[in-house]
């Protein structure tokens, strides 16, 4: 599926490859599309996306539904920084298009897009080629949760395949839990509260 959706004209391979929260970056986890490449193609609603300009934020609570699900909601909250800069909130959680997250899994993430930067799906690693960069939290959590299982697939045709997968790779860092703020490009975003959903509070600081 990752492929396929290159045929629609995606670069893909961001945020960031290898973090599972999207099918754009890795299939270990989260498999929904990101609003920022689904809203590319026109295939969200306007209902589903908070959109603000920076000079025009004022502190904003927003309940937002996880990208994984399939209910009705505002998905993400786009804030444009400039021309070309919009920051990018989504939550996340074990859902319909999560399903390879670990049980109870949830939070908010927060990416940057700039169009003025071309992909390089060649060198999905360098920050000077993607054009969106997953922004860490500034918390002390500490460490990675790091677990690379190799796995042992044989085929119709009893042929063996063999690779990798991570469950999970990342960083806790780059996910807003309960009652933790992150502050970036001049705008404070906090995970107020978490249930089903998530609520968040943006803000200019």
């Amino acid at each position: 599926m990752h492929d396929f959706l290159h045929s629609f004209g995606l670069a893909l391979h961001a945020p960031d490859q290898g973090l599972p929260f999207g099918i754009q970056s890795s299939p270990s986890g989260g498999l929904a599309i990101n609003k920022w490449d689904s809203m590319s193609l026109d295939w969200v609603t306007d209902s589903e996306i908070y959109c603000v300009s920076k000079e025009n934020l004022r502190p904003t609570e927003i309940e937002l539904v996880p990208i994984e699900g399939e209910q009705k909601g505002i998905q993400s909250i786009m804030i444009k920084l400039s021309d070309t800069k919009v920051l990018v909130i989504e939550s996340h959680r074990k859902d319909k298009w999560g399903s390879k997250f670990q049980p109870g899994f949830y939070g908010v993430t927060t990416f940057l897009v700039d169009t003025s930067v071309q992909n390089d799906a060649t060198k999905p690693d360098s920050e000077s080629t993607r054009f969106a960069n997953y922004i860490k939290n500034s918390s002390t959590r500490k460490g990675r949760i790091v677990e690379r299982r190799f796995w042992e697939e044989i085929d119709k045709n009893g042929k063996r395949d063999f690779g990798w997968v991570t469950q999970p790779t990342w960083d806790l860092n780059y996910i807003l839990f309960e009652k933790e703020s992150l502050t970036t490009n001049g705008i404070k975003i906090t995970l107020k509260r978490s249930g089903n959903n998530d609520l968040v509070t943006i803000q200019r600081v």
